[in-house]
């Protein structure tokens, strides 16, 4: 290489180097001598430049340049809340202290942000390589100022709602006090969180601006109106409901408001309420807003089946459309009891008859089967009828005698008169080998409360020499053995598996539902 190619080369390198800027100081240490501590507060974001999409680049360096800064103000104002705050801030009842603050400085430092605050700019802006720097800061004297205005704003609304309430109060209307009230809460943790940024960007130790209310007498008067509140029930306690049914009388209590002991207490109209069930189950009015006299009605339209003899409802005031406020309230209530039969309380009677057949007895096979099942599924089995033998032994009753006859022994009936014909037996060359017998008779449910017909079986007889087909839905009723006795046993064995689970599903659908006639089966 001769003496010009070397010159030439070192110059083109002198050259390329003088094209590229160097990397500007504040990349590195994240200030820069154009704006100091005292004046500014900065932040320095970075990212990287991915598919050559120097403009998203940009735009994420700069936000993280922003957040930088936000995440300054985040770690003072944490610092501050637990110490100069320490002292003044009261918070949720039930918490310990250390709890109570630490979850208030995170609601703080969340609500921390640059918003509407002046003076925020981005000035520098720097790419290395495939990597895009930006610089910003926030002026301490114009943020303060913008801040300043901001905490005057919301010292006035929080004043205002205040005032709102005690207006309020004095008119009688306790829902709208409070409804000026919860708000007050979030106001002043956002009025706190103004004023702690306010103190950090001002970069010195603010005068204290003075609450218009704090925390704690925030917390005091809420308290005391919440308190203040009674709820006396008027009518409709200790009340005996039927299932399914609505409850006789509708359950009325009087909200009314009053400080301090021996002091008059007023009704309060307007308030919303709320109905329900602590224990049972119903159908019931369960938003409701108490009248011009105080008074709230909460109806029960029909009463559900759960097992539960004694039933409680609660009527309290519902503060849930006040948006909680973080308050930990005990709002008065009143609580209305009624009771409910169980399925220990219904009687069902049962009585099963046959024409005598041999040693087959329908009375000694199918009423054991039929009253076990009962007794199983919870209902009270009655089994000695007093009277009315005429009526059992009608296949088409009038309900009414019925009623008239068994209403006061029980609510349900079961009867019928069952016996057991024989189909066919072994011939002389002993075929079939079995005798075959086949239950005949009736067998009815009836509801007496209402003198309705739940269930009805009639078992005729099945001539198959005759040429009829069985139907696929009739119930099979035929028994096979080794002898006539034996076979009407089974006979009457087969009907009752067929029978009682059918008969058990209609009471438990009847128990607690409106009554509903079911046609007969065959």
């Amino acid at each position: 290489m001769t003496a010009r190619s070397v010159g030439i080369f070192v110059l083109s390198l002198l050259l390329a180097c003088a094209g590229k800027p160097p990397r500007p100081d504040w990349t590195v240490r994240g200030a820069h001598p154009a704006y100091p501590n005292e004046r500014f507060l900065v932040g320095l974001g970075q990212a990287k430049v991915v598919a050559g999409d120097e403009v998203e680049a940009k735009r994420l360096a700069e936000l993280d340049a922003l957040n930088q800064i936000v995440s300054q103000i985040k770690v003072t104002i944490a610092a501050e809340v637990q110490t100069s705050l320490k002292a003044v801030m009261t918070l949720t009842a039930g918490k310990s202290e250390e709890t109570s603050e630490q979850t208030f400085a995170e609601r703080i430092t969340a609500k921390t942000n640059l918003d509407g605050i002046e003076g925020v700019t981005v000035v520098q802006r720097h790419r290395e390589r495939d990597v895009l720097f930006a610089l910003a800061v926030l002026e301490r004297e114009k943020g303060a100022f913008s801040l300043a205005a901001r905490i005057n704003e919301r010292r006035a609304a929080i004043g205002e709602g205040m005032a709102s309430a005690e207006t309020a109060l004095k008119e009688g209307k306790v829902y709208q006090a409070l409804a000026s009230l919860f708000p007050l809460r979030g106001q002043l943790e956002d009025l706190a969180a103004t004023e702690s940024i306010h103190r950090v960007v001002a970069g010195r130790v603010a005068e204290p601006w003075g609450q218009p209310v704090s925390m704690a007498q925030l917390e005091a008067k809420v308290t005391a109106v919440v308190t203040a509140l009674s709820l006396r029930k008027v009518s409709g306690d200790a009340q005996r409901g039927a299932l399914g049914t609505a409850l006789g009388k509708p359950l009325i209590a009087k909200l009314e408001y009053g400080e301090g002991k021996g002091k008059k207490k007023n009704a309060v109209p307007g308030f919303p309420m709320r109905c329900r069930m602590a224990e049972g189950s119903a159908t019931l009015t369960e938003t409701l807003v108490s009248e011009a006299d105080g008074t709230t009605t909460c109806r029960i339209s029909a009463t559900i089946p759960s097992g539960t003899r004694h039933n409680r409802v609660v009527l309290e005031p519902d503060l849930s459309a006040l948006g909680g406020g973080n308050f930990v309230l005990v709002p008065p209530s009143a609580e209305f009891g009624f009771t409910l039969p169980t399925k220990a309380d219904v009687r069902i009677l049962v009585q099963v008859v046959e024409k005598n057949h041999g040693k087959v007895s329908a009375s000694a096979t199918v009423q054991p089967a039929l009253a076990a099942a009962i007794t199983a599924a919870g209902f009270r089995v009655v089994d000695k009828p007093k009277g009315g033998a005429r009526a059992l032994s009608q296949a088409t009753p009038e309900l009414a005698v019925l009623r008239k006859s068994f209403g006061k022994q029980a609510e349900f009936l079961v009867y019928g008169d069952i016996s057991t014909a024989l189909l066919s037996q072994p011939g002389p060359d002993n075929r079939p080998p079995f005798w075959t017998s086949e239950a005949h008779g009736f067998l009815r449910l009836v509801d007496l409360r209402h003198g309705v017909m739940l269930q009805a079986f009639d078992l005729a007889p099945f001539n198959p020499a005759a040429g009829a087909a069985r139907s696929p839905d009739a119930l099979d009723t035929r028994g096979f053995g080794n002898d006539q006795d034996t076979s009407g046993l089974k006979a009457l064995q087969t009907f009752s598996s067929a029978a009682t689970p059918k008969v058990v599903t209609a009471l438990e659908q009847a128990f607690g539902t409106p009554p509903v006639s079911t046609k007969a089966q065959r």
